[in-house]
């Protein structure tokens, strides 16, 4: 059966119509993490700081000493240094290739205890001395991108932690409990790298680490693991 040239030029139309929307599927893809504009991440932090006991037994033998006595035997440790912490971001993608993040990080807690013996001009005492310290604050980062198929993509970040450590310390001394704590302001940098998955337009998951140069009390680094969710709007 002849088929007229108007059947003949419909099907072309349908023909190059199909190829069209195929065309446009391809360059829609990673639709997680191909938007424009601005996103918002949440991220669990399993942090770990890169703690020794030098630095907290100077500190802490220095609230004693501060108040008179002098140390006679000092036995100590650190007793966590992991915890779960937390990082959330607001970004702009300029593009594929490039973002820009602001927010803020809690990278979470170390715990130190120690005991011993100090002693005045009235006799010698024994002692315990309970301290943590936490670390949080603004983060800046610039990240780069590069794309991996349809879904995934690397990612690089640099940028700079505007820290502020927090240290408490609680001490027993014949029954009578003294406290003391101090703040420590520091800006450190941060460099990370991660991967990144599109669930839905707009929305991806990422997996991430990232590391902190002597991010608390200007000694001890801090490095994370990270699981974050991001989303665009």
């Amino acid at each position: 059966m002849a088929v007229s040239r108007s059947n003949r030029a419909g099907r072309k139309l349908a023909l190059l119509a199909a190829l069209a929307c195929l065309a446009g599927n391809a360059g829609a893809a990673m639709p997680g993490l191909y938007f424009s504009g601005f996103y918002m991440d949440s991220t669990l932090a399993y942090a770990e700081v890169d703690a020794g006991l030098a630095g907290f037994d100077r500190d802490l033998q220095a609230l004693w000493t501060s108040d008179g006595f002098e140390i006679e035997s000092w036995g100590s440790a650190i007793s966590e240094t992991k915890d779960i912490g937390y990082v959330f971001s607001f970004g702009y993608l300029f593009s594929q290739y490039f973002s820009a993040e602001i927010g803020y990080a809690d990278m979470g807690t170390v715990h130190y205890q120690a005991q011993g013996q100090v002693s005045d001009s009235q006799g010698t005492y024994s002692t315990q001395t309970f301290a943590s310290a936490k670390t949080k604050g603004p983060l800046l980062s610039a990240v780069a991108a590069w794309p991996l198929g349809d879904r995934f993509s690397l990612d690089a970040r640099a940028g700079a932690f505007i820290g502020r450590t927090r240290v408490r310390a609680t001490a027993l001394i014949s029954g009578i409990d003294l406290y003391g704590s101090r703040k420590n302001n520091t800006t450190t940098v941060m460099l990370g790298a991660g991967v990144n998955f599109a669930l839905s337009p707009g929305t991806a998951i990422r997996v991430g680490y990232a590391r902190l140069s002597k991010a608390m009390v200007d000694d001890y680094d801090i490095s994370s693991w990270m699981l974050g969710l991001k989303y665009a709007w």
